[in-house]
């Protein structure tokens, strides 16, 4: 109990600028430590700073980013289909591509696609076809969707989670994720068609079906 009191004061306190790799220890320290106990807390805290007002903006979640971040985690690991409409909605407002906001932003999208997970394919599909017709700007709520599939979705949804046949728009962590529920003999084909990845003259990795992923969609 100390040792979270302890996190929490650091979340809770203005050095996140000057010292954000601390920020993230904390958050991940007590989202280590928390327990079911502390999902009301987390709520409060999104009551508290208003991040899911019909007045919030992209600022106000980044302004407190750290605790944000502290809350996603909480939720992630203790959240109910009652929590998941709320993170949705801060998710659709978190677009900063700030490297001190990416830690947060990446916690978000983990949690909201655990707990689209659990609120089964069929949401998971309906919230990736719309942030996918919305395109720029709902980026981070269709790779949270991609990621609820690989969790609970079928063959079907290969399309989704892998938009193109040159693997330059792939979720690869929800791709293999569901070709290895789905259908184990395909991925070690795939695997055994794309390893090792071969060097071409140009120092690229030819043979790697992800050669075209940014380093932040890995």
């Amino acid at each position: 109990a100390k040792t979270k009191a302890l996190f929490l004061s650091v979340l809770r306190s203005d050095k996140q600028k000057d010292n954000p790799n601390v920020m993230v220890a904390a958050a991940n320290g007590f989202g280590m430590l928390a327990t079911a106990a502390d999902l009301p807390a987390a709520r409060a805290w999104i009551v508290e700073k208003g991040w899911a007002d019909k007045d919030s903006t992209g600022n106000r979640l980044t302004d407190s980013w750290p605790l944000l971040m502290t809350a996603a985690l909480v939720m992630k690991r203790y959240g109910t289909p009652s929590d998941l409409a709320v993170l949705e909605r801060i998710l659709k407002l978190y677009t900063s591509s700030s490297h001190f906001h990416i830690p947060a932003k990446m916690t978000l999208i983990d949690a909201v696609g655990v707990l689209m997970s659990r609120s089964g394919a069929e949401h998971a599909r309906a919230v990736y076809a719309a942030a996918k017709e919305v395109g720029y700007g709902q980026t981070q709520l269709k790779e949270a969707a991609q990621n609820a599939l690989g969790k609970v979705g079928t063959a079907q949804d290969l399309a989704s989670v892998n938009e193109k046949e040159d693997f330059s728009e792939v979720n690869p962590d929800a791709f293999i994720e569901l070709l290895e529920r789905e259908n184990p003999e395909a991925l070690r084909a795939f695997f055994a068609a794309h390893w090792p990845p071969q060097g071409g003259s140009d120092g690229k990795l030819s043979g790697s079906p992800f050669k075209n992923l940014s380093t932040k969609k890995k």
